[in-house]
């Protein structure tokens, strides 16, 4: 996997050791499930088409969610998405 080619070069390069966190790991993890039911979006014509992983579960603080993916948006820290993947766990 590419991470682990990265953790080698970063510990070649700069010369520290580099973990990856664990909730980094998980979404990489269910993102490479999400390509692989959706056949790299081969298939996928329009959003209702996309299939999401078994372990992700339907959006109910929708208006939550947007207002993050928002400010996210606007502000360009991109640490709150970590709270957005967290609501559809």
């Amino acid at each position: 996997m590419f991470l682990e080619q990265y953790k080698k070069d970063v510990k070649y390069y700069i010369g520290q050791e580099f973990v990856v966190p664990a909730e980094i790991l998980e979404i990489l993890d269910d993102y490479e499930e999400f390509l692989k039911i959706n056949q790299g979006f081969v298939a996928v014509a329009k959003a209702e088409d996309l299939k999401l992983p078994a372990n992700i579960k339907p959006i109910i603080e929708e208006e939550e969610l947007l207002a993050k993916i928002e400010s996210v948006i606007q502000t360009g820290n991109f640490k709150p998405m970590i709270d957005c993947y967290l609501m559809v766990k």
